[in-house]
């Protein structure tokens, strides 16, 4: 089993650092932004497939008399099939060879590239569009790892059982991602009227806004906290294609996809630090506790943002 999770997280890991790079390379700078909001919706609807098609297909086998262990495996079996069709459609439709604008005898060899995108790190704006990756990923991590669990912990207080409290995380956790579908579009078109930089200041600050505001929420299963959660999607939905966008106009094409890679890099770092600093501060301090670390972060962001704006701000 550990193979296998190796090989699936391997080509997790390629699909973070490939998405945005095809994106990058495909899109005009004037509709940059406008294609990874679009591109975002998609995801959304890609996690509303998953939770109420594919993750439903056990169910189903199961009432045909197949046992656990095969209804699983079909699940999984239908998810590599839908990988290899995908894969197909992706090898006859995108354009082959080196992106426009590029030949292939300027690309760089692998020994360049493999240092591109630290070497990137000299621009300010790209420095900017790694931290907003830590910050953006991981709060991501903290909202789908601990908002369950903050409804589970008051859960008894509130004397609402475990199932209960289970099926409010899930309508809390789809009632924000509903918001994400509807927002992150529209800050795409956003991000193609301003600056890129200040487009990624105003991410920030909505970030922060958003996650800094779980200070005040008395439970997550009254309904008038509501608008702190839909002010929490909001802004975590502006970090990642902020962050995405930034580092497309600012990557040269011939190392697009190493510092693309990179971004997603420190993205996956601040998954790892969120997870565990925050489930410690979770125990020790409170469920707020780990999306106010993150608010936090993200207001430091904000502020590196506002700096880059006034001495960096770039062509656009």
């Amino acid at each position: 089993m550990i193979v296998y999770r190796v090989i699936f997280a391997i080509g997790a890991a390629a699909l973070s650092a490939q998405i945005p790079t095809v994106g990058n390379d495909y899109t005009q700078e004037k509709s940059r932004g406008r294609l990874f909001g679009f591109s975002g919706v998609m995801n959304g609807f890609g996690v509303i497939f998953m939770s109420a098609g594919l993750a439903q297909v056990p169910r189903l086998l199961s009432g045909l008399g197949a046992s656990p262990e095969q209804a699983g495996t079909g699940m999984f079996l239908i998810a590599a099939v839908l990988c290899v069709v995908s894969a197909g459609v992706l090898y006859l439709g995108l354009r082959p060879g080196v992106p426009e604008g590029v030949s292939a005898e300027q690309r760089p060899p692998i020994s360049e590239l493999a240092a591109g995108g630290l070497r990137a790190a000299r621009n300010p704006r790209i420095v900017l569009s790694y931290l907003a990756a830590f910050a953006g990923r991981s709060d991501n991590a903290i909202k789908g790892l601990f908002v369950s669990a903050w409804v589970i912990q008051v859960a008894p207080e509130a004397g609402v059982g475990v199932p209960e409290a289970l099926a409010h995380a899930g309508r809390l956790m789809g009632l924000m991602g509903a918001v994400t579908l509807v927002w992150v579009p529209l800050f795409g078109l956003l991000l193609d009227r301003l600056n890129r930089v200040t487009g990624m200041a105003i991410a920030m600050l909505l970030a922060s806004a958003g996650y800094g505001s779980m200070w005040f929420i008395t439970s997550p299963l009254d309904s008038a906290m509501i608008p702190a959660f839909v002010l929490l999607s909001i802004g975590q939905g502006s970090a990642i294609i902020a962050s995405v966008t930034l580092v497309g106009q600012e990557a040269s094409p011939a190392e697009r996809g190493t510092i693309v890679a990179t971004n997603g890099w420190f993205g996956a770092v601040g998954i790892l630090i969120a997870s565990l600093l925050g489930g410690y501060l979770f125990d020790l301090w409170g469920p707020w506790a780990p999306f106010v670390m993150i608010g936090v972060f993200q207001a430091g962001v904000f502020l590196f943002a506002v700096f880059v704006r006034l001495l960096s701000p770039g062509d656009r």
